[in-house]
C-alpha cells in the first residue's frame, strides 16, 4: 500500500466512523478541542523524550485530529481535507518568496518577512486586537495558553523559570495585601493573576495545566483515602471528622510516606 493510499484510507476510516460510530457521529469542532489539545501536548512530550517510536505514534494521533476536524467540516458542507492541504500549500509558497519566487529580492530578515507577510494577509478591520483570534467562549486555561503563545511570538516572554517564579512571588505578596484589605474584588483579581502566572510557567515548561491539575486531583483523592484508612486502624470508633486537625495532619504525613498498595 502506497503512502498516498494510506492517507486516503485514514480519511475513509474516519468517514465510516462518522456514519456508524455513535460517539464519532456526535462530535463537533468544539467537543474535539480537548482531544486536539491533549494530542498536541503528547507530541511535545514525545519530542522531549527523544523516543522516535513515541513521536511517530503521537504524530499519528495528532494527524487523526486534523482529519477528524476536516471530516466534520465536510459533513457541514464547509470544506474538505483537500481544501486544508491546498490552503497550507499556497500559504507556504506565499510566505517563502525567497524560495519559490525567482524574482524576489531579499530586503529583510526571514523572521520579519514571515511576520509582515502574515500581517498583510489580514485586513486591519478584521484584526482589531493582537488577541482577536482567541474566541470569547474558549476554555479559560486554553485561552491563557493562547495569549501567552501570541505574546511569546513577539518575544514578550520570560527567559527562565526563575524569572517566572520571581513574578509568582510578587503576585503572592500582592495577594496577601489584597487579603488583608478585605476587598473581595481585589482578592479575586490578585488570585487570577497568580493563576495566570502558573499557566505561564506550564507554558514555558511545555506542560498541560489541565492534565497537571487532573493528576493532582487523583493524587489527593488517593492520599486522602489512605489517610482516612490509616486513622481508622488506630481510631476504629472515632469518625475521621471528629479527629483534631493536628491528628489528621499526622495521618496525612503517614499517607504521603506509605508505599502504594499497602493497607
Amino acid at each position: 500500500m502506497t503512502n498516498h493510499s494510506e492517507f486516503e484510507q485514514l480519511i475513509k476510516i474516519m468517514e465510516q466512523l462518522r456514519k456508524k460510530c455513535p460517539w464519532d457521529m456526535e462530535q463537533t469542532h468544539e467537543s474535539l478541542i480537548p482531544y486536539l489539545r491533549e494530542e498536541s501536548f503528547e507530541v511535545i512530550e514525545a519530542v522531549l523524550s527523544g523516543k522516535d517510536h513515541a513521536l511517530c505514534d503521537e504524530l499519528g494521533d495528532l494527524l487523526l485530529q486534523v482529519v477528524f476536524h476536516a471530516v466534520v467540516a465536510k459533513d457541514r458542507d464547509s470544506f474538505t481535507i483537500t481544501d486544508v492541504i491546498k490552503a497550507i500549500n499556497h500559504k507556504l509558497i506565499r510566505r517563502h518568496p525567497h524560495v519559490f519566487d525567482p524574482k524576489h529580492v531579499q530586503r529583510e530578515t526571514l523572521d520579519d518577512q514571515w511576520q509582515n507577510l502574515k500581517k498583510s494577509e489580514k485586513s486591519s478591520s478584521s484584526c482589531p486586537g493582537h488577541f482577536h483570534s482567541i474566541p470569547e467562549n474558549m476554555d479559560s486555561f486554553l485561552a491563557s495558553e493562547r495569549i501567552q503563545l501570541l505574546s511569546a511570538k513577539d518575544h514578550f516572554q520570560w527567559k527562565s523559570v526563575n524569572g517566572i517564579l520571581e513574578k509568582l512571588e510578587e503576585e503572592i505578596k500582592e495577594f496577601r495585601k489584597a487579603h488583608g484589605s478585605g476587598k473581595r474584588k481585589h482578592l479575586q483579581e490578585e488570585l487570577g493573576d497568580m493563576l495566570f502566572v502558573l499557566v505561564n510557567l506550564c507554558f514555558f515548561l511545555m506542560m498541560n495545566p489541565s492534565d497537571l491539575i487532573a493528576k493532582a486531583n487523583a493524587k489527593f483523592k488517593k492520599r486522602y483515602d489512605k489517610m482516612v484508612a490509616l486513622a481508622k486502624q488506630d481510631h476504629p470508633h472515632t469518625p475521621f471528622r471528629k479527629l483534631s486537625l493536628a491528628t489528621q495532619e499526622i495521618y496525612w504525613q503517614k499517607a504521603k510516606k506509605s508505599k502504594p498498595g499497602t493497607a
